[in-house]
């Protein structure tokens, strides 16, 4: 086969088969590149040497666009992939956080052994502040080697994210013990309950529902004064996307008991990214990605 076929590669082939001594060759045949496929391959080559071009002049948001073009024609998702990953590095440059984590993120499910786009993802989660999706960036780019920083970059991301569980958790150890004396808060956000309530999982109610189911079956005696609270009483509903998640990540856990530490889903998270490395035997490039998926929405899950 002939990958990525260029005009360069248009001439006469022979395959010729040997076996010890004997040998057998086939008749020639001759390549050529169908009309269309030279045309396309020139549209997606002309914005790449544009690119180049506007690089090298310093205008690196038009190298960007070109880069973005280029994705566009890209004949493979290898060719886009490393025109989407040049393009987010761009545009990292010029502090388009959003732009670049979204050029880096649609590089990385083209093509999740591109570490380049890992680390523009990662570099670009940290500065937006989703920390979450840096973890997983900056961890993946280190499994994947090749990044001497990478595993300085995720450990810094961790502590981040390990300060912000701790004070979600402070904030909602505050928010039970106010409800213990009559009623429920949420420090973070001063507004009505109910919408504190929904921004922490809870889904509404249907008319006339109590709010006890989202607390918790032991939880119906109302919020005054004297009334027993328990932490678990407070703990939002656990999706079943979530729960999905979890069972991706090779987690088994009661939809009625505490999602697990940060620890306990990065040591799964690494384990079996190993295992489904596009790269890998018997990898997936369609496992990777929802593994990854799965890492980020549980630390979301986990921070929320």
């Amino acid at each position: 086969m002939l990958c990525g076929a260029r005009p360069s590669d248009e001439g006469l082939y022979e395959c010729e088969v040997s076996a010890g001594s004997n040998s057998e060759r086939s008749q020639s045949c001759e390549v050529r590149l169908l009309a269309d496929v030279e045309a396309k391959r020139a549209s997606a080559d002309l914005p790449l040497q544009r690119a180049a071009e506007a690089q090298a002049h310093g205008d690196l948001a038009a190298a960007a666009a070109f880069f973005g073009e280029a994705a566009t024609f890209g004949q493979t998702d290898g060719a886009r992939a490393d025109a989407l990953s040049k393009s987010a590095s761009l545009l990292l440059q010029l502090g388009r956080w959003a732009d670049a984590f979204r050029d880096a993120s649609e590089a990385a499910k083209l093509s999740p052994g591109l570490v380049a786009a890992h680390v523009v993802r990662g570099r670009a989660a940290t500065e937006l502040g989703q920390l979450a999706e840096a973890v997983s960036s900056w961890e993946t780019a280190e499994l994947l080697g090749g990044v001497p920083d990478a595993a300085q970059q995720a450990e810094a991301c961790r502590q981040r994210l390990q300060q912000f569980f701790a004070e979600q958790q402070e904030k909602r150890r505050a928010g039970f013990a106010h409800a213990g004396t009559g009623g429920f808060t949420d420090k973070a956000n001063d507004d009505d309950p109910e919408a504190s309530w929904q921004r922490n999982g809870w889904h509404g109610r249907s008319a006339g529902e109590a709010s006890g189911g989202f607390f918790g079956s032991d939880n119906r005696s109302g919020t005054g004064a004297g009334s027993k609270h328990n932490y678990r009483n407070f703990l939002p509903q656990r999706s079943s996307e979530l729960q999905r998640h979890l069972g991706i990540l090779g987690i088994g856990v009661d939809a009625k008991e505490p999602l697990p530490c940060a620890d306990t889903v990065r040591t799964a998270y690494r384990r079996l990214a190993l295992q489904a490395h596009p790269d890998k035997p018997g990898g997936s490039k369609v496992a990777f990605q929802e593994l990854q998926n799965a890492y980020e929405a549980v630390l979301s899950a986990i921070a929320a």
